[in-house]
This record gives C-alpha cells, structure tokens and sequence, in this order.
C-alpha cells in the first residue's frame, strides 16, 4: 500500500550534520537535524521564514558551551522550552514573539537537548527540550 501524502521529512532516512562553529543555514538546508558540539559558542543562523521550514539542533555529546539559534534581523520566535531540573521539576520559557528572534541554551546542558524550528512563511515556531542548563529567549 502507498503512502500518500507522508511528510517529506520522515519519508525516509533524516540528514544529520554535524557543525562545530557558527553556521548560517540557507533555505534549501530545510529538513536538516545539526548535532552540536565543541568547544566553542556556537550559533546557528536560520534563513528568512518560509512555509514548511523546519530545523533540529541537538545539544550533542562533548558540547560544553551556548547554543544559540537566532533568526534574521526582525523575525520573530514564539513558542516555548521546557528545562527539566534535577529535583523534578519543570521550567518554561515563552516567547509570543513581540521582540525576540532568538533562542540560547546556556552551556552546560546534557547533549539531546534539543530546539525545534518551524515556519509557516511569516514567524518561527520553536520548541524545546533541556536538561542540565536554560532556555533564554533573547532580542539578537
């Protein structure tokens, strides 16, 4: 039996890249999960929102200091990140996305923690995930 209308990026095989440093990603990058580390800040540029858009960025093993994944001058992050805290407890973060084009995790997270970006052509959507450090959504 076919399957008709699956997603394009869960179709088949996802494209990990590994990046090390500070990386604009271009639209056509589209679909790419980017696993993270070094020993460096790094950040992660996206692309002009456009429908469809999505990007995954893992924390990974070995990464010691800020992810930061921000968006061009004047685009707006909403959305929102759960941090897990060692007694069990949860904290959020939102951005309604009056003035925030950005999103860092603060160096110490455990590696799969991880932040979602989704467009639909006008705002990035964002989610995420960590453990061992914060979220802070941030005016670039």
């Amino acid at each position: 039996m076919s399957r008709v209308a699956r997603s394009a990026r869960v179709g088949s095989r996802q494209r990990p890249e590994a990046v090390a440093s500070s990386k604009t990603i271009t639209a056509a990058e589209s679909g790419e999960i980017y696993i993270v580390s070094g020993s460096s800040a790094v950040t992660l540029t996206l692309p002009s929102p456009q429908e469809g858009s999505y990007y995954k960025f893992i924390y990974g093993n070995g990464m010691a200091q800020i992810m930061k994944v921000a968006g061009q001058n004047g685009d707006s992050f909403v959305g929102f990140t759960k941090q897990f805290l060692g007694d069990g407890n949860v904290t959020v973060a939102a951005s309604n996305g009056a003035s925030n084009d950005a999103l860092s995790l603060a160096a110490g997270a455990s590696a799969g923690s991880y932040i979602e970006c989704v467009s639909d052509g006008t705002v990035w959507y964002v989610d995420g995930m960590a453990t061992g450090s914060a979220f802070t959504f941030v005016n670039s």
